[in-house]
């Protein structure tokens, strides 16, 4: 299958302290809707890159980590899924 893939960034924005930020209340419903699965994925050091004082990218090290597929079950709710996949990139980035 050559279907399309996309990309988010359900946090919206980049914490200051590189945290990991609430999710925006959509990836739940966009994914409910799709119904394609999910491939979680954190990033890790990219905010110590870029900084509000740099208007550039510095250069360091960033890792990736990519978590299991996830599915999700046309009956769970938006808030659900949207929390269910804030507790997988913390296990990433935790991990």
């Amino acid at each position: 299958d050559r279907g399309f893939h996309v990309l988010l960034f359900p946090e919206g924005t980049r914490s200051a302290a590189g945290e990991l930020a609430r999710f925006r209340a959509g990836i739940g419903l966009l994914v409910r809707q799709s119904g394609a699965p999910v491939l979680p994925m954190a990033i890790r050091g990219l905010g110590e890159l870029k900084t509000r004082r740099h208007g550039w990218f510095r250069s360091g090290s960033v890792e990736v980590r990519v978590g299991r597929p996830l599915c999700f079950s046309p009956l769970e709710s938006e808030a659900q899924i949207t929390g269910r996949l804030h507790g997988e990139v913390k296990k990433l980035l935790d991990g």
